[in-house]
């Protein structure tokens, strides 16, 4: 393959529009939570939310997330804003 060709396909694929419509979690709180992101194909991850953080890039096609401390869960789509405010997770008005 010619260095032209390569180029090319280097560049088709960072152009892919990963993540663009991943979702935002905002911890309100002053204090660390814990959370799990679970996807429809089976693939769990868990991850850190420290106080007055963000986490961005999540649930990217959709997800169901859990706060693990109170194990309240709530189904994200690719575009949501989700809030944590007073240990509650809540779509940001």
């Amino acid at each position: 393959m010619g260095t032209l060709y390569k180029c090319f396909i280097i560049f088709i694929i960072l152009m892919l529009p990963i993540g663009l419509n991943a979702a935002t979690v905002e911890n309100m709180d002053f204090v660390d939570y814990k959370i799990r992101a679970i996807y429809d194909n089976g693939r769990i991850v868990s991850a850190p939310l420290y106080s007055r953080a963000e986490k961005y890039g999540i649930c990217d096609y959709g997800c169901t997330l859990e706060l693990l401390k109170t194990g309240q869960k709530i189904e994200v789509k690719p575009d949501d804003e989700i809030v944590i405010e007073n240990g509650v997770m809540k779509r940001k008005e």
